[in-house]
């Protein structure tokens, strides 16, 4: 059976209180499971309310797949009230953000574009055109790595042992190594890799917990391909591609003609043929993280 979650007849969206605390209550409907019924509580609540974030979460049984559900939001330790942070990411006392833009190393076979190639074609011998490919030797495409623009970048939460269970520590296993499926902070979904979580705990005191991701741009690539046996039928495609999907060319033995001593001749290159998206990751709401 589907598990449901619908507001309970007395949610009202209350004001900022003093205390900076709100509560909104939830019936949550379809299972006997609390773990699962708290899955699907944490999947509808919001991950903000008026500048707030989720620090409890409350599962009450009230007979047979009926729950009643309540989340309460307030502000992360350390952190100013809505409108006073001039930013409005995860802050505490023990850190708040970290990112950097080193990039990662990937391999590629395929050029963007041969700016030039030598001889030109109005020399006694001139190259032929591979249609981008790098590193054509002995009837092999090399290729070469190159830096890709990453955006990295950790959050750090201080959270209750309310809401660091061992159903939610479950769930950032499972998270681990996931692509999101929908909006996520500034990116588009396909974007982010949520790389992990890291934990820590002293007696007595909340959970600090390091939340790290990985962004990399979804992109539409221009590229020639040569699908057909004549090199002379060549089609320009726009590859789709998410951020965390990797592309690769199937590459064809073609004959191109070029000169060599002032004579046209044929040589037989590998150009590319047809091209592959691939997902390597599998997909997955981070709105289970809870922050």
């Amino acid at each position: 059976m589907t598990i449901v979650v619908t507001k309970r007849a007395d949610f009202v969206s209350p004001s900022i209180t003093e205390s900076s605390k709100i509560s909104l209550r939830y019936i949550v409907k379809g299972t006997n499971n609390e773990s699962d019924a708290r899955e699907a509580l944490i999947q509808e609540a919001s991950l903000s309310y008026s500048g707030l974030i989720p620090t409890e979460y409350k599962l009450e049984w009230q007979g047979p797949e009926i729950w009643y559900g309540e989340v309460t939001y307030g502000l992360r330790e350390g952190s100013a009230l809505p409108g006073e942070s001039g930013f409005g990411g995860p802050e505490d006392d023990t850190g708040g953000w970290t990112f950097e833009t080193s990039g990662i190393t990937e391999h590629i076979t395929k050029s963007k574009e041969t700016r030039n190639r030598y001889p030109i074609s109005t020399d006694e011998f001139a190259a032929p055109d591979l249609g981008g490919i790098i590193g054509f030797d002995k009837g092999e495409v090399q290729g070469i790595d190159i830096k890709v623009p990453i955006f990295k970048w950790t959050e750090v939460y201080s959270l209750p042992d309310s809401l660091v269970t061992d159903s939610y520590k479950a769930q950032l296993h499972d998270l681990t190594g996931k692509v999101n499926n929908n909006n996520f902070r500034m990116f588009q979904a396909g974007e982010v890799l949520f790389e992990g979580a890291r934990g820590s705990k002293s007696k007595g005191e909340n959970w600090r917990i390091t939340y790290s991701f990985a962004g990399q741009a979804n992109s539409i690539q221009e590229v020639t391909l040569y699908p057909a046996a004549n090199v002379a039928t060549a089609i320009s495609v726009n590859i789709d591609k998410r951020g965390w999907e990797y592309v690769w060319f199937k590459y064809n033995d073609k004959e191109v003609t070029h000169k060599d001593a002032g004579v046209d001749v044929k040589s037989l290159v590998k150009l590319p043929a047809w091209a592959y998206v691939e997902k390597i990751y599998d997909y997955a709401n981070f709105a289970l993280l809870g922050i």
